[in-house]
């Protein structure tokens, strides 16, 4: 992305390579392949680098550019994390949703021995049982979060295995 600015003034953001008019002069949209940065910034063209967003744990608010020698950075003046009570709801919630959809392609085993009382194999019973075991983990860890960095350190996984949001086992061949 790009930006047309004026002094400590961005004026327009360009979404890729498009033709432009700066002071009465149009430019085709081949300078932003033809020129360098040092002919483009003498037009007033900067690249624009847009703050990361962590839009999953994370209200942004305050937009505001962050003009630099060579470039723009659209930052945010107020990032305030989401109430922790919504971020357990919503990741209990894809928990449990996980764990249904690991179970949905044996349920007719417990369906078959309900209606004829033919047994459950072993390994489809052992798999059934550790996909609840860690629906229960995983859902017992979200609610002794406290913060939001707890929370997201859920989804980090370590050298040697899962991230703990992620540590399910493995399906059934």
């Amino acid at each position: 992305m790009w930006c047309v600015r004026k002094g400590n003034q961005v004026i327009k953001i360009i979404n890729g390579a498009q033709a432009i008019t700066i002071d009465e002069i149009q430019h085709p949209a081949a300078i932003f392949r033809a020129w360098d940065k040092h002919e483009l910034a003498n037009i007033g063209v900067f690249p624009l680098e847009i703050q990361h967003q962590d839009n999953e744990f994370y209200i942004y608010r305050g937009e505001r550019y962050d003009i630099q020698s060579e470039k723009v950075v659209r930052v945010w003046d107020n990032v305030t994390p989401k109430p922790m009570d919504e971020l357990r709801e919503k990741h209990t919630d894809s928990t449990a949703q996980r764990a249904l959809s690991m179970l949905k392609a044996t349920d007719w085993y417990v369906i078959r021995k309900t209606e004829t009382d033919e047994a459950i194999p072993d390994d489809v019973a052992t798999y059934r049982a550790a996909v609840r075991a860690a629906e229960k983990k995983i859902t017992k860890a979200i609610a002794a979060k406290k913060t939001v960095t707890g929370l997201k350190n859920m989804f980090v996984a370590p050298a040697d295995g899962n991230a703990p949001m992620h540590d399910w086992p493995d399906p059934l061949d």
